[in-house]
């Protein structure tokens, strides 16, 4: 069972401001404080950490961390050529940035 762990999409940003701070450490390592806290700032912003999903039939779980802004029903011709509910849930810097499936 995964306990927690980096989403892979991030993992080029980390490494991007790891390789940049380990080269501005060679030539003065208070340089590398900047690309260094960045990548810590990346690690927090994708960090994506286990979610328990009940087993029970029709469970419907949030999609996503946050603060549950507006319910209203729309109608959308696009994608639904009909009414659906829609959820908008505002995400702040510390809320976890990974959208899951709600239902099955």
């Amino acid at each position: 069972m995964r306990s927690y762990t980096i989403a892979r999409e991030g993992l080029p940003y980390i490494m991007v401001f790891l390789v940049i701070a380990a080269a501005c450490c060679r030539w003065n390592p208070f340089w590398s404080t900047v690309p260094l806290g960045l990548a810590l700032f990346c690690v927090f912003f994708f960090r994506n950490p286990f979610r328990y999903v009940p087993e029970q039939e029709g469970a419907v779980v949030s999609p996503a961390d946050g603060v549950v802004m507006d319910i209203s029903e729309v109608y959308d011709d696009i994608y639904l050529n009909g009414s659906a509910i829609k959820i908008s849930i505002f995400l702040s810097l510390f809320n976890v940035h990974i959208n899951r499936i709600p239902i099955d």
